[in-house]
């Protein structure tokens, strides 16, 4: 089957083991970036420089545009930082699934049993959005979300593709969300 590729996603598959990477979308980065080095600035100008009258700020005001700085300026930096130089990581066997996302120094990981999946989709977050979210439908026919830090909408149909090839699942059709029990299609 021919598919669309995203430069953006690595893969690397073997006989056994599926590996798929990418990096974080850095767009959210450089804005946390940008919001925390104004926000510290802000303060400490506030904590330092003299009143519009003239006088000198007191110790308490500096002591108190310094702990601003720090309390909301570094987080937002920090979380900055972690976009952008974040990525994401899908390990693949026959038995397991392994999510890893986040900084080199700290990555979260989220184990799924390959036993369970029946399906992988794809759901655009809008017509006119260019991002998407990976979602699995378990043996019950259960939706559950996988990732919504994908590069583009084509990696996400790329990943998809290739989950779905290396798990040998067959692509059915999703008829939308219902609660009833005799209808087919994903479960609420």
């Amino acid at each position: 089957m021919l598919y669309p590729k995203d430069k953006r996603v690595t893969v690397d598959r073997g006989k056994d083991r599926l590996s798929i990477s990418w990096n974080l979308p850095k767009g959210n980065g450089w804005a946390l970036v940008l919001m925390g080095i104004l926000v510290s600035g802000l303060f400490l100008v506030v904590g330092f420089v003299p009143s519009r009258y003239g006088e000198p700020r007191t110790i308490a005001d500096a002591a108190i545009g310094i702990g601003l700085a720090v309390l909301i300026g570094v987080p937002l930096n920090y979380f900055g930082v972690a976009y952008l130089i974040g990525s994401a990581r899908m390990e693949a066997d026959h038995n397991v699934l392994k999510f890893s996302f986040g900084p080199f120094w700290v990555r979260r990981a989220i184990l799924l049993p390959a036993s369970t999946f029946l399906q992988f989709y794809v759901v655009r977050a809008s017509t006119s959005s260019l991002s998407a979210a990976l979602y699995y439908l378990d043996r019950d026919e259960v939706s559950h979300p996988l990732t919504t830090l994908l590069p583009s909408q084509v990696g996400a149909f790329q990943i998809c593709h290739e989950l779905t090839d290396f798990y040998d699942l067959q692509e059915q059709e999703i008829f939308g969300i219902t609660s009833a029990p005799h209808h087919p299609g994903i479960r609420k």
